[in-house]
């Protein structure tokens, strides 16, 4: 279970209008994760689609939404460390876990992504929100892409924010 004295904090955070908005989605899962993936928040939507109550499911861990041969695969462990990678990264980054309907359990975010990229259409995967989403970031990366392209150098080029250490 999630420890209460960490979750606080967390939640906290969280503004109402969104907190509003979270609550009232039905055709969505949306859930908010703590650092160690237990569960902290839980809408309508993740009660319609998942079946558990929020009693039920709130201080658990997410890997209770995966088979047993993806927790033997260790990809719950893999998709919270790559958020976690993310968030280091990019601080105002957020990371949305999508669980899909039973139907689209073959689906992962990096496997739509990839579609997108490379040309595909998406829209039978995942709602039009998602999609129109995924493509403005498409859009974006081909921008940032072609500007590093045109110029040579990258806009990050020597403002790393990891520095050297000297061995």
């Amino acid at each position: 279970m999630a420890d209460p004295e960490h979750q606080q904090p967390i939640l906290n955070e969280i503004s109402d209008p969104f907190r509003a908005l979270v609550e009232a989605v039905g055709d969505y899962a949306i859930f908010l994760l703590d650092k160690t993936g237990h569960i902290l928040t839980w809408n309508k939507g993740a009660q319609r689609i998942k079946g558990y109550a929020a009693a039920e499911i709130l201080g658990r861990h997410m890997s209770v939404f995966y088979s047993e041969d993806a927790k033997a695969r260790r990809w719950p462990e893999y998709e919270l460390q790559m958020a976690l990678m993310n968030r280091k990264l990019q601080p105002g980054l957020e990371t949305v876990f999508m669980m899909p309907a039973e139907k689209y359990s073959y689906l992962s975010s990096r496997l739509v992504r990839e579609v997108a990229q490379l040309g595909g259409s998406i829209e039978c995967l995942v709602p039009d929100l998602v999609e129109q989403k995924v493509r403005e970031k498409i859009d974006v990366a081909h921008k940032f892409a072609n500007r590093e392209q045109s110029t040579g150098k990258t806009p990050s080029e020597g403002k790393s924010k990891f520095r050297k250490k000297k061995l």
